[in-house]
């Protein structure tokens, strides 16, 4: 049975057990599976408890790291900017000797196209 089969009616066929089987396959957050959202009608109490669990659970979540970054901000603030400025200038620097490298390039390619197309 393909994935999307799966997700409508589970490994079982339909019912309870078909339906669980379709939210481990949603985007949560979303609430879309394979073939957009599922109706409320396909979803008993349990399927919404365990869906609505685990957006919760995703918001906490966030809401930690958003609060471990602040943390993170204030303590090692400084250092990080300034390992992030070495990073970028570096970046740039790559990035700008790669420009330079690709026009010699091209320039030499016109060369060798000259040299072979005279007769």
């Amino acid at each position: 049975m393909d994935e999307s089969r799966k997700w409508c009616m589970g490994e079982k066929g339909m019912g309870r057990e078909g339906m669980r089987m379709g939210m481990e396959g949603m985007d949560v957050m979303g609430m879309h599976g394979p073939h957009g959202p599922p109706s409320m009608e396909m979803m008993g109490p349990m399927d919404m408890m365990s869906m609505m669990n685990h957006v919760f659970m995703k918001a906490k979540m966030k809401v930690l790291k958003e609060k471990m970054m602040k943390r993170i901000e204030a303590k090692e603030g400084k250092k990080l900017d300034a390992a992030a400025d070495l990073i970028v200038d570096h970046m740039l620097e790559h990035f700008q000797g790669k420009m330079e490298r690709m026009g010699k390039k091209k320039e030499l390619m016109e060369k060798l196209k000259d040299i072979f197309m005279e007769e």
